[in-house]
């Protein structure tokens, strides 16, 4: 599969088109598993929230950047981030809220490192690297996408990224998805 696309970098930023066509093979694998009870069924696959918490635990002891993150931006971080990993709870309560209560199957590490674009613009993505499978939200997979791959001057386009993705949702058979429910799921993750 590799050798037949574009395989990317952790610094690669993708198209507003490339990143269409990411959440549009997302949607197949996330209309397949949306709150289904063969999703609830996969006990070896854990949760976004275990995944979150393990990862907040090791950013604020240091283990990851945590300490430096702190040292370099401390003055610039918003007080609610900085609560946020510093509370006992880890994955905060203002954010877990915040999700809707829709459920799939996630990657969780869409990023262009790992993933290869076939140069047919009719051929789907191949995602690899699935070390991070989860049991989470669509708007934590979708608003990594947007935040690993998409260029920032692309951001106004967000919404029409977005709305690629319903509209496939739609043709697998998801019509209970509303827009201002994706938008605020993607807003938080």
């Amino acid at each position: 599969h590799l050798a037949e696309g574009t395989v990317g970098s952790i610094q690669t930023y993708l198209s507003v088109v490339e990143v269409t066509r990411i959440v549009r093979a997302l949607a197949g694998m996330h209309a397949k598993w949306r709150n289904s009870v063969e999703l609830a069924n996969l006990k070896s696959v854990r949760t976004f929230e275990e995944v979150w918490d393990a990862g907040a635990m090791l950013f604020a002891s240091g283990v990851y950047s945590g300490r430096r993150f702190y040292e370099k931006y401390g003055d610039r971080v918003h007080p609610e981030v900085v609560s946020f990993f510093d509370s006992d709870t880890h994955w905060g309560p203002i954010v877990r809220s915040g999700f809707s209560s829709n459920r799939t199957l996630c990657h969780y590490d869409v990023a262009a490192k790992n993933l290869s674009l076939p140069k047919d613009p009719t051929e789907p993505p191949v995602f690899f690297d699935w070390s991070l499978l989860v049991k989470g939200s669509i708007g934590v997979e979708l608003g990594q996408v947007v935040a690993y791959s998409l260029r920032i001057e692309e951001h106004h386009r967000i919404p029409e990224v977005l709305d690629s993705y319903i509209e496939s949702m739609r043709e697998l058979g998801v019509v209970d998805l509303s827009r201002d429910i994706l938008w605020e799921d993607v807003r938080y993750g």
